[in-house]
């Protein structure tokens, strides 16, 4: 599939979470397109560059914190990035799947004021998209959120030809908005648990709640999205779900506090395989979210911060008067 085409699809999936009518309104975030000033930076005559350089400080410095450790920002070391192989191989890509960062600036700008008014309390930060050859899809480097366009080119660009499919499926545009909300609240609420309260179970359910706070502040929230899976797999999930939550419980392992066991139900991977039946992966965050979504049906009143706090995901009651109701 061409990425221009790769563009218009995401650009419809992107719009639903940022462009239809919504009760709220929040004004788009204020984000440096670093991937797109770049390439030019270096001819550019030196007042123009010595503006970018004064105007954009806090997100170079960052960003150059990221990818060139060691090294104190300066003109020279700008103009040397704007020639590097990861601009001159991420930037004709990233430009064409993302034309505009306004649907960005847009959907980050939703997802701060609906944590907001929330009650979720984010710092206020810089942001920048960017390209580069790191891990992170994002990344935090002292008060700045840097955005890795290069990230989210689509399952179908060639430069994730040689990765796993579910690596690949991860890289939709269209879900770009997700992995920042997620991003921005997990930094700020992270899970904490320790001990003997680091069970399988509180894993599932701070998952499950990240997931929930993320589908209350990305505008127009899609559940497959939201849970990185396929609208058809997530209906067979949900098929089997009652089964899924038997296999769990009969099995004991809710209990156990192996953080091997936890990465295999609630991090990336192909499928979980330590139940009798196989499940695609992070099955764990499935049933979490179905878990808190039971839970605040019975309790409106519950915010998202108290849902994101220990005192919640840790609490040994919680399977007993939720889980039958949730998967029967």
């Amino acid at each position: 599939m061409k990425l221009r085409n790769i563009y218009i699809a995401s650009l419809i999936a992107i719009s639903a979470a940022c462009s239809k009518e919504a009760p709220e309104q929040y004004a788009p975030a204020d984000v440096a397109p670093l991937h797109a000033i770049m390439p030019g930076y270096a001819e550019l005559d030196s007042a123009s560059r010595a503006e970018i350089a004064d105007s954009l400080k806090p997100e170079l410095t960052a960003f150059f914190k990221a990818v060139a450790e060691g090294y104190t920002l300066s003109d020279t070391l700008i103009q040397a990035w704007s020639h590097s192989r990861q601009v001159n191989t991420f930037t004709p890509p990233a430009d064409s799947v993302f034309p505009s960062i306004e649907p960005i600036r847009e959907s980050l700008g939703y997802t701060l004021g609906a944590a907001g008014t929330r009650g979720l309390q984010l710092p206020a930060r810089r942001y920048a998209t960017v390209v580069y050859g790191r891990n992170e899809a994002i990344l935090f480097v002292d008060s700045v959120m840097l955005i890795a366009l290069n990230h989210f080119l689509g399952p179908e660009y060639e430069g994730y030809s040689r990765w796993p499919v579910y690596r690949r499926l991860e890289k939709d545009p269209a879900k770009l908005p997700y992995y920042m909300a997620e991003a921005l609240i997990a930094n700020e609420y992270p899970y904490t648990a320790e001990g003997e309260d680091a069970t399988l179970l509180s894993h599932l359910l701070y998952q499950g709640a990240l997931t929930y706070a993320k589908m209350q502040v990305v505008k127009n929230a899609d559940r497959a999205l939201a849970l990185d899976y396929s609208d058809e797999d997530l209906a067979w999930i949900d098929a089997n779900s009652a089964k899924l939550w038997s296999e769990l419980a009969s099995s004991n392992l809710i209990y156990d506090t192996s953080e091997t066991l936890a990465a295999r139900f609630v991090m990336p991977s192909p499928s979980v395989r330590d139940l009798p039946t196989v499940y695609p992966g992070r099955i764990g965050r499935y049933v979490g979210l179905r878990l808190v979504e039971e839970y605040v049906r019975k309790h409106p009143e519950a915010t998202l911060a108290e849902l994101l706090s220990p005192s919640f995901y840790t609490s040994p009651e919680f399977v007993q008067t939720n889980a039958a109701e949730t998967f029967r």
